[in-house]
């Protein structure tokens, strides 16, 4: 059985990775930095949000149940994690909504809660202080 899509994001401060180009150049000793994890976002088919994400994980509660965003009737496979309940619209503008991937809008509203679970107000930073802000996005 596949496991259910979701979308779990990490802010995290500091040096991103010892793979990231920006670290070229640098030596071992200069990338080896801690990092901080210090917000956390989730869109997942068992809580939209980090609290109802981790009150359903913490209960055993599944997001697999039958396909209902298409007629899976032609398809093997009638069951997914899907994330429903999910207002795509708040991250995404309608007349937008068309030309991106629905990916991006779950992408796009973890991100800002964990940004919001950091405290960070990206609009009031510089651009350096930018530069230091890393994300990870797992699914899976």
């Amino acid at each position: 059985m596949r496991l259910p899509f979701f979308v779990w994001v990490l802010a995290i401060a500091h040096e991103i990775s010892l793979y990231c180009p920006i670290g070229k150049g640098k030596t071992s000793a200069q990338m080896k930095r801690r990092v901080v994890i210090t917000g956390i976002g989730a869109v997942s088919p068992n809580g939209i949000g980090r609290e109802a994400f981790w009150e359903a994980s913490r209960k055993g509660v599944s997001g697999v149940r039958r396909i209902s965003r298409f007629d899976p009737c032609g398809s093997p496979v009638q069951v997914a994690g899907e994330v429903v309940g999910f207002d795509e619209s708040l991250e995404v503008d309608p007349k937008d909504r068309q030309h991106v991937s629905r990916v991006v809008p779950l992408g796009a509203a973890a991100v800002r809660e964990a940004m919001e679970d950091a405290g960070v107000d990206s609009q009031s930073m510089t651009r350096d202080e930018l530069r230091q802000i890393g994300v990870i996005v797992g699914s899976g």
